[in-house]
C-alpha cells in the first residue's frame, strides 16, 4: 500500500518533472526527424564563392579594381552556381560598391536581389544584406540636414556652364561653408568622400585646381575606386594640369619680366648712345635679316615635306591635332606670325644684351652672361607661346616610311585649318557660317 506522504515528498515531484522533460525531448527529436532539411545559416555547397572571393582580394590589393565588376557579373550569371553562393556573392558585390567604389545606388541594388528573392529567407546573407540596408537608410536619416546641403550644393554644381552665376555663386558659398564644418560632426558611416568629390568639383568650377587637386585625392584615398562611379580620376587630372599650367606660366612670364629689367639696368648703366655706332646697327639688321630667313625658311622647307595628312588625322580625332606645317601668306595665319614675333624678341633682347655686355672688363663672365641668359630667355618666350597658343599636351604620329611627324593638339582649330588645310580633308562645311572660310577649304576638299 503506497505510503501518501511518499507522493507528496520533493523527491517525487523531481522525479515527475523529470520523466516529462525526457518526454519532452523525445517529441523534439521526432519533430526534427519529420521535419524536411533546409539550409543551414552560412551554408555553402562548393567552393565557387570562395575562390571568386580570394581573387577579388588579389584584386583588390592589386589596385585592379576594374576587373572586379566583370568577374562577379560573370560568375553570379551561372545558372549553376547554388543559391547559397550566389547570395554570398551579391553581398561581397555590394560591399565592393559600397566600400571600394562609392556607389551606394549600385550596393543597395545588390541587396535588395538578396532580400526579395524568397529563397534567400533562410540564409546568412539574407539577414547580413537587411542589416546593411537599415544601417544606409540610418546613416542619410541621422545625418538628414547635412545631407539636404549636400543635395542641394550638388544641384548648384551640376548646373550647365562653365562658371556660376553672381547668385548661385553666393549661395553655394555658404553650401560650402556649412559642409566644410559639419565633416567633423556627421557620424562614421556617412559616405564622406562624397562630399570631398563635391568640393573638388566646387574648387575646379571656381578656378582653384590645386585645391580641387587635394580634394579628389581625398576621395580617393577614402574610395580608391571611385573612378568607377564618377570621372573623379580625370578631374583630379584635369585639376593638376590647370595648376601645374599655371605654376609653369608665372615661372616663364616672372622670367621674361626679370630679363626685361636687366636690360633697362643694363642700358642705364652702360649708356649705349654715347659709344653705339653704325656698324652695330648693321651688325643688328644682318642677325635680324638672318633669324628671319632661318625661321621662314624651315617652315618652307620642312612644312609641306611628305604626307602628313594621312598620318595625323587617321584616328578622326577631334578637334583634329595641327601638324606644323604654315604657311605664311594663308589667311588667318596668326600662329606663324606670332611664333616668329616671340622669336624676334628673344633674337632682339639677345643682341641687345650683347652690346650692354661688352663693356664688361672680363671677356669670360661676358660670355656667361649671354649664354646663360639666352637659355632663360629662349626657355620664357617659347613658354609663354607654347602655354598661351598650343595645348600642353603634343603627340608623335609615326610615319611608314618616314621618320614621322610631331602634332600639337590646339586651342582654337580654326588658324591651324586655314594655314594648312590639306591636313584636313574632310571637313563639314555645312557647319561653316563663315563664307570667306568655306570659300577658302572648298579649294581643298
Amino acid at each position: 500500500m503506497t505510503d501518501r506522504n511518499a507522493l507528496t515528498t520533493p523527491f517525487y515531484y523531481g522525479q515527475v518533472i523529470a520523466a516529462k522533460i525526457n518526454l519532452a525531448l523525445v517529441w523534439v527529436a521526432l519533430l526534427l526527424v519529420m521535419l524536411p532539411t533546409v539550409p543551414v545559416l552560412g551554408d555553402d555547397t562548393n567552393g565557387t564563392a570562395d575562390s571568386v572571393l580570394q581573387q577579388l582580394e588579389i584584386l583588390v590589393h592589386a589596385k585592379a579594381y576594374k576587373p572586379v565588376v566583370k568577374l562577379f557579373n560573370e560568375t553570379i550569371k551561372d545558372n549553376t552556381l547554388p543559391a547559397v553562393e550566389r547570395a554570398r556573392l551579391l553581398l561581397a558585390l555590394s560591399n565592393f560598391y559600397r566600400n571600394q567604389a562609392g556607389d551606394a545606388a549600385k550596393a543597395r541594388v545588390q541587396l535588395k536581389k538578396i532580400t526579395s528573392e524568397p529563397d534567400y529567407k533562410r540564409l546568412k546573407a539574407f539577414h547580413l544584406a537587411n542589416i546593411e540596408l537599415v544601417r544606409m537608410d540610418q546613416a542619410l536619416n541621422t545625418n538628414a540636414d547635412f545631407h539636404n546641403v549636400y543635395l542641394h550644393a550638388r544641384t548648384l554644381v551640376m548646373k550647365p556652364g562653365v562658371s556660376f552665376s553672381q547668385q548661385d555663386a553666393k549661395t553655394l558659398e555658404n553650401d560650402f561653408s556649412k559642409l566644410k564644418q559639419g565633416l567633423d560632426q556627421v557620424s562614421a558611416d556617412y559616405p564622406v568622400y562624397n562630399i570631398h568629390y563635391l568640393m573638388g568639383m566646387i574648387h575646379l568650377k571656381q578656378n582653384r585646381p590645386f585645391r580641387a587637386d587635394l580634394a579628389f585625392g581625398k576621395a580617393l584615398k577614402l574610395r580608391p575606386a571611385l573612378f568607377l562611379t564618377v570621372p573623379v580620376t580625370r578631374l583630379k587630372q584635369n585639376a593638376r594640369y590647370q595648376w601645374t599650367r599655371h605654376l609653369g606660366h608665372l615661372f616663364v612670364l616672372g622670367t621674361a619680366v626679370c630679363l626685361i629689367l636687366g636690360l633697362v639696368a643694363g642700358f642705364f648703366l652702360t649708356h649705349p648712345w654715347q659709344w653705339v655706332r653704325g656698324v652695330h646697327l648693321v651688325a643688328g639688321l644682318i642677325l635680324l635679316a638672318a633669324w628671319t630667313g632661318c625661321f621662314w625658311g624651315t617652315l618652307y622647307a620642312y612644312g609641306g615635306a611628305g604626307k602628313p595628312r594621312e598620318v595625323v588625322n587617321k584616328d578622326d580625332f577631334f578637334p583634329p591635332p595641327a601638324y606644323v606645317d604654315f604657311r605664311y601668306n594663308a589667311p588667318g595665319a596668326m600662329p606663324v606670325w606670332l611664333l616668329f614675333a616671340h622669336g624676334t624678341t628673344l633674337v632682339a633682347g639677345i643682341y641687345f644684351l650683347t652690346l650692354f655686355t661688352s663693356k664688361l672688363r672680363k671677356p669670360m663672365a661676358a660670355v656667361s652672361v649671354n649664354l646663360l641668359c639666352a637659355c632663360l630667355g629662349a626657355v620664357s618666350v617659347l613658354g609663354l607661346f607654347y602655354l598661351r597658343h598650343v595645348d600642353f599636351k603634343s603627340r608623335y604620329y609615326a610615319g611608314q616610311n618616314d621618320p614621322g611627324y610631331f602634332a600639337f593638339r590646339i586651342n582654337e582649330p580654326e588658324p591651324y585649318l586655314l594655314t594648312n588645310p590639306l591636313n584636313y580633308p574632310v571637313i563639314e562645311l555645312d557647319a561653316v557660317e563663315d563664307p570667306e572660310l568655306v570659300k577658302w577649304l572648298e579649294r581643298y576638299q
